[in-house]
């Protein structure tokens, strides 16, 4: 019996990236090394987010405050999926938990919880930089299975990347690759 839904955020509830840095004077071009760090050292938080696009700035040719580097990234990257979210709140009204299982800084984490309304959907969000772990990694998985003190089989997942649905589930846990909002709502709907 599934108990748990477990549910990326970005390209399943949020239409997510999709920010223009352009916009700010910055050639994304040239933001390829700061990506790379971002989704090493970031993700799990061994670095802090902030520090590190500050330390890009002047590479860059950016004049801008570090808060307005992140209110532009976060700002450009809302885009809520209503039919999924309604979908998300309709498990939930059916006595299942819902939490975010997503690769998220924890800046973008705390924006997303905060500011974009996700803070009141999830019973709790898990994200890479407050589990240790990054999606790929099994152990993203397992870790999140330990703190809800769940069994895999008790669990269903949805993802935008069949690599994270691949891993998900090689541990037992009932995962979908979603694609399209409606494959979200139809697999919900057959819960």
């Amino acid at each position: 019996m599934i108990t748990t839904a477990l549910f990326d955020i970005d390209g399943v509830l949020n239409i997510g990236p999709r920010a223009d840095y352009s916009r700010i004077g910055i050639d994304p071009q040239q933001m390829g090394e700061f990506w790379k760090r971002f989704l090493a050292e970031c993700l799990v938080d061994t670095t802090d987010t902030k520090q590190l696009a500050a330390s890009y700035f002047k590479q860059w040719g950016y004049t801008g405050t570090v808060d307005d580097f992140f209110t532009h990234w976060h700002t450009a990257e809302e885009g809520l999926v209503e039919g999924a979210i309604n979908a998300v709140k309709q498990l939930k009204n059916r006595g299942v938990k819902v939490y975010s299982a997503t690769n998220q800084d924890k800046y973008r984490l705390e924006y997303l919880r905060t500011q974009m309304g996700f803070g009141e959907l999830f019973d709790t969000m898990y994200g890479s930089c407050n589990v240790g772990y990054a999606k790929p990694n099994p152990q993203f998985y397992t870790e999140i299975l330990t703190k809800l003190n769940v069994d895999a089989s008790e669990v269903v997942y949805f993802d935008d990347h069949q690599i994270n649905v691949d891993a998900a589930s090689s541990l037992g846990i009932t995962s979908f690759f979603v694609d399209d909002v409606n494959v979200l709502i139809e697999q919900i709907g057959n819960l």
